[in-house]
């Protein structure tokens, strides 16, 4: 997945402004190249953060598995909190309340991205 960038892959979505920076600041200390592909969008429009799929952290193919394996151990604060107040979301969602924003980092695993290099034969 190019994400319209030839030679570029996701590596991960940030349902946030500062989970995608941090995401970036991570990439940049290992001296990884990057992209954080849709931020200037999600920054101008956060309502519609979650439409646009988050901002994709796209890196160059050659860098995927270490990029990948840079970010495996980052996981934004409050996420456990979240996991445990999500039924407790829902309910308020479902009664009528205005849901928290989204926000978070959802990465690729290395080894899926080992395997599809694999599948597309590189």
């Amino acid at each position: 997945m190019d994400d319209g960038m030839p030679g570029m892959v996701a590596i991960g979505h940030a349902y946030g402004p500062m989970e995608a920076g941090m995401a970036a600041s991570l990439l940049a200390a290992d001296g990884i190249p990057h992209h954080l592909h849709t931020r200037h969008a999600a920054l101008m429009a956060p309502h519609y953060m979650t439409a646009f799929g988050g901002i994709a952290v796209l890196v160059p193919r050659v860098h995927a598995v270490e990029a990948a394996r840079a970010l495996e151990g980052y996981r934004p604060g409050g996420m456990r909190f979240r996991r445990r107040w999500l039924p407790l979301v829902i309910g308020l969602c479902l009664l009528g309340a205005t849901p928290i924003p989204a926000s978070g980092y959802f990465g690729r695993p290395a080894a899926s991205l080992r395997s599809a290099d694999r599948d597309e034969g590189r």
